[in-house]
């Protein structure tokens, strides 16, 4: 009972010094503001149990001797141009290296910085850049919904407001989220239809008052 205890005391202690070593704090240090996230750049929590999409594109990029716990990140053209957390932005734009030139040991072009692993994390868009940044609606010919009934706003094919990369709702039969006029609905309440005649309350009054003025003329002839 005692060697069956120890045997899975050491199968535990064993996957947790993997994990363990597999979170490299040195490789912090060799990406540009790394120590913004720290390890949270390539795993999800502090023990290195889970990783982030980021972590495997840092795998493709180590160079060294040859093992995954002694090998160091090459922070070039192959890893700065990728989005590993697929939310729009370049891991060197996360990482404020827009222009994949850091090196180790300098300053980033920009001390601000999001996870190039966490796809919430990422810099606010930039209207008017040509491209579909996270968090914009459209920008510059390209839209993440087309049809108005995507947005709950009737027929009609969505616009785009070019000065805050908003949905432009006017070619819409309908606000968003609003009801439009039903086929065979009348868009007035009562009142005169087209052909002149009278349908509403008043209609009917004046109606009543010429019957009880024709009956008075007869009684007094």
């Amino acid at each position: 009972m005692r060697q069956a205890f120890l045997s899975v005391a050491l199968v535990v202690v064993s996957t947790v010094a993997a994990n363990t070593a597999e979170a490299r704090s040195f490789r912090v240090e060799e990406i540009p503001n790394g120590a913004k996230f720290g390890c949270r750049n390539c795993h999800n929590d502090d023990s290195g149990a889970t990783n982030t999409p980021f972590l495997a594109d840092v795998r493709s990029n180590l160079e060294g001797p040859g093992t995954i716990q002694e090998d160091h990140v090459v922070w070039g053209p192959a890893l700065c141009n990728v989005d590993s957390d697929g939310d729009g932005w370049s891991n060197a734009a996360e990482l404020g290296d827009p222009d994949c030139v850091w090196t180790i040991g300098s300053s980033p072009a920009k001390s601000s910085a999001t996870n190039p692993g966490n796809p919430k994390s990422h810099p606010a868009p930039i209207c008017g850049n040509g491209k579909l940044d996270a968090g914009e609606a459209c920008d510059a010919g390209q839209q993440a919904k087309v049809d108005c009934a995507e947005e709950s706003a009737g027929q009609g094919t969505l616009g785009c407001n070019m000065n805050d990369c908003t949905y432009n709702y006017s070619n819409c039969t309908q606000p968003p989220g609003g009801r439009g006029v039903e086929d065979g609905e009348s868009e007035e309440d009562g009142g005169c239809t087209t052909t002149g005649g009278a349908t509403g309350g008043g209609g009917m009054a004046v109606l009543l008052g010429l019957s009880l003025l024709l009956r008075r003329r007869r009684r007094e002839r």
